[in-house]
Formats: structure tokens, sequence, C-alpha cells
């Protein structure tokens, strides 16, 4: 994960974190992020040649469609494509709770006893809905 720093803090933040991070103590007056991003470079580490964060934002805008940025911001794009794998969390035990909440319902609407048409297709129907989810 690379991460932005202001070039008179040592710490390490997103650039979207960096009131807080950069300035705790004023964090609650809501500083411009305009005011800060101007001061904020890539921590490449001390062998390259810092990168601020508004020439990147620049660089990225040059690489979609203008069109595009309408619906995206160049600000998640770069922060995107910054993370790597090991920044997602996946809540294993949540997904594996939901699924067995479906094959629980669906087991519930296979021992329904109304067996007119119309139930028949109506569970026929909810069940195609549980197996797609």
């Amino acid at each position: 994960m690379r991460l932005f720093r202001c070039q008179n803090t040592p710490s390490s933040f997103w650039p979207l974190e960096c009131n807080e991070a950069a300035y705790p103590a004023t964090a609650e007056k809501e500083l411009e992020s305009s005011d800060l991003s101007t001061t904020l470079i890539l921590d490449l580490g001390s062998s390259c040649k810092p990168i601020s964060w508004l020439n990147l934002l620049d660089t990225v805008k040059t690489m979609l469609p203008p069109k595009a940025w309408n619906s995206l911001s160049p600000d998640l794009y770069a922060t995107f494509w910054g993370l790597t794998l090991y920044d997602l969390y996946v809540p294993r035990n949540r997904y594996e709770s939901e699924i067995a909440k479906l094959h629980a319902a669906l087991k519930a609407l296979e021992e329904l006893s109304d067996n007119s048409s119309s139930a028949i297709a109506k569970r026929k129907k909810i069940k195609k809905e549980f197996k797609s989810l």
C-alpha cells in the first residue's frame, strides 16, 4: 500500500484522511482538503523523487476520457489502484452466516404443505431467487 504524507509531518496516511492525520487538533475545524493537498507527497522512500498528490491526480485524469470523470473521482480512482490484496477484508463469517440463512429458508420453503398450482409456482420462483443469491 502506498501512503502519502505532508511534507512537514512524518505521519503517513491516505490523502482523504489528511486533516485528521496531519493536524489531529484541528480536524474538527474541517480544514479544506485543498489546503493540505498541495503539500501531500507520495511516500516512496528516500531513494526516489517525491510525487505530489495533485501531480498524481493530474496524471490520473489523463488515463480515462473526460466523460468518465463525471461518475468517478480521480481521488477514488487513485486510491483504488493504490490498494493491494492485503488491504481488502472479506467478512468470511458473515458470508457463511448469510448462506446458512438461505439454506434454512430453502428448506423451510420445501416443507410447506400448500400444493396448489399457484403456491407451487410461487415456491419455484422463490427457490430460483434464493439459488441465484
